[in-house]
């Protein structure tokens, strides 16, 4: 049988490969190729091959040549040949190079390619994508690691899939606690000196060299496919994508470098189709419009725009630090909410203000473009002398707000925005109301404090207020707001029921602009809720997030409630940290 098969043509040999898995198992034994290779010392077998491949190792250039056409071409036409109507596959034109390989097609069956031959089509030596990294670990007793890890926090191994503690070779009371690259010395002199002082009174330090491989099995197709594929495959990937998708998808784009500039927007390359990045996108029945640009979008918190949004309650006032183009602004307005938005990119408010207008929300969006800190400073400070706070020209960079407080209080007489009730569509209304009981029972949310009676008050009988908001619903439906309803006054340093901050990177390092911006005197009801978003990585843990809040806020967080919302990468996760407000965090001078 092993004879007969060896004399066989290619064609069938793939055919027999599916009669059953024994044939499966003998064509494919590594022993059976060696002996159908040898077969073409055979001039008859040899002649039954009726095809060669050649490759132009300088050009990387794969050719097939029928072998009639081979045996009767001389050899400086061989050399001349431009271009070949059998190419198996062509990196470029053939130029005047002696092919120095030559496969039969079985072998790239096989992936049997003698050296020399295309990268793209060889059998991947795996061991050629191996890293070697010198390190430096410490031994420490395994139940001190989790005080090690928290005092070390930034001076650990921060790789994907690779877990900064490991065995202990030599004792199974030990851990190995392996350090980043950037302490390359033994001394540790990278590490800051009250590092190591907290680190020794900890316990005794133990530094012993340990070393680390990256093989091919950790390393992502992605990373894989750069190394092997040639320059260039990008555009063709794209050129296709657009010419089958086209009308419906218009721009192919590549996102190169990380995220690195002040607003936090990524950079992208247009591979195909047209350079305007501007798009509309919907979620939950909202409509946003945005240049990719410009601005930073993620598609995939859609599910965490309305979860949070889908604990707020109509009435309710929203303070959104970092509000981008508005993906938990808009929903909260949507929901009957008055939302108090800032973002530092200009760009970021003005597609914030076009998506307000779009969904109909312009009345209930208001829109900072200041630093946060800034914002919260203004927006909950008291005004001297019973001003309010104004969201006008002097207090945006670029843009006016959604709501031009001086030419309303001019056009009313009052000092007092009246808002308009208009009628929400189900489809959105509903869409919201459908995850809230879910996303409430999952996260076992601390649910939000009632709007104080001295706060809500008619319309004929309300106090002077920076803006008021419809709050009431329709007796026969609850997804519809009424006209002619209850109108709240709101005076933000006197209450606020929510804080967002999505800025997960450096979102915590801002909860210090609530330290002492709350005056006691003048506040209402219970302290607002805050929504931080926050990373922990695989060496940190929530009570490493924990003591971070509290050290920015100079408080103890009561009761924090950790949600994850999505992985990152394999070692970091993005968490939302929802808390109240300490009453620490009071203005001392009015507190007590």
């Amino acid at each position: 049988m092993h004879e007969i098969l060896s004399r066989l043509p290619v064609k069938p040999l793939c055919c027999f490969k599916l009669v059953s898995k024994p044939w499966l198992s003998l064509i494919s034994n590594p022993k059976f190729i060696a002996m159908h290779s040898k077969a073409i010392e055979n001039k008859n077998v040899f002649f039954q091959r009726r095809r060669l491949v050649f490759i132009d190792p300088l050009h990387h250039c794969l050719y097939s040549l029928d072998l009639d056409q081979f045996l009767n071409q001389n050899h400086a036409d061989l050399k001349n040949r431009k271009e070949n109507k059998n190419n198996v596959a062509v990196d470029g034109p053939v130029t005047p190079v002696t092919p120095v390989a030559v496969a039969t097609e079985l072998d790239f069956v096989y992936n049997q390619c003698p050296k020399g031959r295309h990268r793209g089509l060889e059998m991947l030596d795996e061991s050629k994508f191996d890293v070697h990294l010198k390190l430096w670990a410490l031994r420490i007793p395994r139940e001190l690691c989790k005080g090690a890890t928290r005092v070390l926090n930034g001076y650990l191994l921060d790789k994907p899939r690779v877990k900064p503690i490991t065995e202990d070779p030599t004792s199974e009371r030990n851990r190995y606690m392996i350090l980043s690259e950037k302490v390359q010395d033994s001394d540790l002199s990278v590490i800051p000196e009250s590092v190591l002082s907290e680190l020794k009174d900890l316990c005794e330090i133990d530094v012993v060299p340990y070393s680390l491989t990256l093989g091919y099995s950790y390393w992502g197709a992605d990373h894989i496919l750069k190394q092997i594929l040639p320059p260039g495959v990008e555009d063709v990937i794209a050129k296709v994508i657009y010419d089958k998708n086209y009308p419906r998808i218009k721009t192919i784009v590549n996102k190169v470098g990380s995220i690195s500039n002040e607003f936090r927007v990524p950079t992208f390359e247009v591979l195909a189709g047209e350079k305007d990045m501007v798009t509309e996108v919907k979620q939950y029945g909202a409509t946003f419009k945005l240049d990719y640009s410009l601005v930073y979008w993620n598609s995939r918190l859609e599910h965490e725009h309305i979860r949070l949004v889908s604990q707020f309650r109509a009435g309710e006032v929203i303070c959104d630090m970092f509000a981008g183009i508005g993906p938990f602004a808009i929903p909260a307005a949507q929901k009957g909410c008055i939302v108090y938005a800032n973002d530092l990119n200009p760009d970021s408010i003005r597609y914030l203000k076009i998506n307000a207008e779009i969904n109909k929300v312009g009345d209930h969006v208001h829109a900072y473009n200041l630093d946060a800190r800034e914002f919260v400073s203004q927006l909950m400070a008291v005004p001297d002398s019973g001003k309010e706070l104004n969201s006008d020209a002097s207090m945006l960079k670029t843009c006016e707000t959604c709501t031009n407080h001086g030419s309303q209080e001019s056009a009313s007489g009052k000092g007092m925005l009246t808002v308009e009730a208009k009628e929400v569509p189900d489809s959105v209304t509903s869409n919201v109301d459908d995850l809230q009981g879910s996303s409430r029972n999952t996260d076992a949310s601390v649910p939000p404090a009632k709007r104080p009676a001295n706060v809500c008050q008619s319309e004929n009988g309300s106090v002077d207020g920076t803006n008021s908001l419809v709050t009431g619903r329709s007796k026969g439906s609850k997804n519809k707001r009424i006209r002619g309803s209850e109108i709240i006054n709101v005076k933000t340093w006197e209450h606020v029921d929510h804080v967002i901050m999505n800025l997960p990177a450096s979102a915590l390092e801002f909860l210090d602009a609530f330290k002492g911006v709350i005056q006691r005197r003048c506040w209402r009801d219970t302290l607002p809720l805050i929504h931080c978003y926050c990373f922990i990585r695989a060496s940190e843990t929530q009570e490493y997030i924990i003591s971070v809040a509290e050290a920015a806020l100079k408080a103890n967080i009561k009761d924090p409630i950790f949600h994850r919302v999505r992985d990152v990468a394999p070692n970091k996760a993005m968490f939302c940290l929802s808390f109240r407000l300490p009453e620490a965090c009071i203005s001392p001078k009015d507190h007590g």
